[in-house]
């Protein structure tokens, strides 16, 4: 998914993105997690490339961004419901949220 999305990114700032690669939320201080990580995307990245992972310094930080995020002014039209979701299937959550 990393690699994904840095190759997504305009070419210019690729190298940057590698450098500095940032792990947030709890998941992410699993035991052996930062080095796994580096250890994989060492083999997927661009011969040469430095890969720089950083770990967040509060580890409530992607809990709070999704916090500010629901609290947002429209945040509620993206909402799937249910019977939304039921009726029209997963493409529903495109065309809410995206």
């Amino acid at each position: 998914m990393v690699s994904e999305s840095i190759t997504k990114c305009d070419g210019s700032i690729r190298e940057e993105l590698w450098k500095n690669i940032i792990l947030s939320g709890g998941t992410t201080c699993l035991p052996g997690f930062e080095n796994r990580l580096n250890d994989e995307l060492k083999v997927i990245a661009p011969n040469d490339q430095k890969v720089g992972i950083t770990k967040s310094r509060d580890i409530n930080s992607a809990w709070m961004g999704g916090s500010i995020l629901a609290l947002s002014h429209g945040f509620d039209y993206s909402w799937v419901f249910k019977e939304e979701y039921h009726e029209v299937g997963p493409s529903i959550v495109h065309r809410k949220c995206f």
